[in-house]
């Protein structure tokens, strides 16, 4: 648990920064793991950041997640580990969408769910899921 001095994009990014220098002295894997999780980890966002550009490009995952457990999935959302849900059934979502874009969710998902960013972050978020924050 870190404190942040403000809530501005440097401070978090500084933090960020820091704690992903800690991983790295505790990773068997050298210069590489803090790296990896820097460029893949969207939701590390504070508030006031989304308006910043700098953040814009890691908010696409967690975006991904959320509206499509709001459109698809009753009860469901992107802070109960649905990451990997979404990952998983990312076929047959493009496949459901296609001809069921009826409102401006839907259409938000269905473009979404086509960035390969996107997904490629999903699946990251859906692993750490999986193997760290879920129990044995």
């Amino acid at each position: 648990m870190r404190q942040l001095e403000t809530k501005s994009v440097q401070h978090t990014l500084n933090v960020f920064q820091n704690i992903l220098a800690d991983i790295e002295e505790r990773s068997e894997e050298a210069n590489h793991t803090a790296k990896n999780i820097f460029l893949k980890i969207s939701a590390t966002i504070s508030d006031r950041a989304s308006t910043e550009k700098r953040f814009n490009k890691l908010r696409g995952a967690a975006r991904l997640i959320r509206t499509a457990c709001k459109a698809l999935a009753r009860g469901a959302d992107e802070k109960s580990g649905n990451a990997n849900g979404v990952s998983f059934m990312e076929d047959k979502i493009q496949e459901f969408l296609n001809g069921n874009r009826t409102n401006n969710l839907l259409k938000a998902v269905f473009h979404d769910i086509k960035v390969q960013w996107y997904l490629s972050e999903v699946k990251v978020l859906g692993l750490i899921s999986k193997l760290i924050t879920v129990p044995l």
